[in-house]
């Protein structure tokens, strides 16, 4: 949560320095101070917080496939952008670039969704070498929980280390007293 929220208030800045710096959408009433746009990052962090939370992207993801996870990411930071608007609307009277907010939005949603593809792929590394590992004990017979044991042990990055087999099977038990 913390490195998303530093993220997201990079992106912040940096929107603003793309769209009045470097954007190649000419400024025509000067460029104006940064010191408004800064004043957004204490409701910017705490909305973000609140939707990252909202949408789970803090769960644990052993088995979630990343494209999930950018879809969530962008749920949230669309969200987030519709409050930040709001809370510009209703509670600031300064007024904001409009391709600052796009910006900003676009940027949220790479930069976080990459930040968390690294950050999952080095855990799965780690995993991958046995540390970070989840004990499971799967309830089930036949076929399938030797397919589901079988894709385990070939997925070591996953961190499961299956420890036992639940079954009521009466095969393989010994002569019932």
């Amino acid at each position: 949560l913390v490195g998303d929220l530093v993220l997201i208030a990079g992106c912040w800045v940096l929107a603003y320095y793309l769209r009045f710096w470097l954007g190649p959408v000419p400024v025509y009433r000067g460029t104006p101070p940064l010191e408004p746009y800064l004043y957004l990052l204490g409701p910017i962090v705490v909305v973000w917080a609140v939707a990252f939370r909202a949408f789970g992207l803090y769960r644990p993801l052993r088995l979630g496939s990343h494209l999930t996870e950018w879809i969530d990411v962008a749920k949230a930071s669309t969200l987030g952008s519709l409050v930040l608007v709001t809370i510009m609307t209703f509670f600031f009277r300064t007024e904001y670039s409009r391709l600052v907010i796009v910006y900003f939005w676009m940027l949220s949603i790479v930069i976080v969704s990459v930040w968390h593809g690294a950050f999952r792929g080095a855990l799965r590394s780690v995993r991958g070498r046995g540390f970070n590992l989840r004990y499971a004990v799967i309830v089930g017979s036949g076929e399938l929980v030797e397919t589901i044991i079988e894709r385990l042990k070939r997925r070591r990055d996953v961190g499961l280390n299956i420890r036992g087999v639940v079954s009521d099977d009466k095969e393989g038990m010994g002569p019932q007293a």
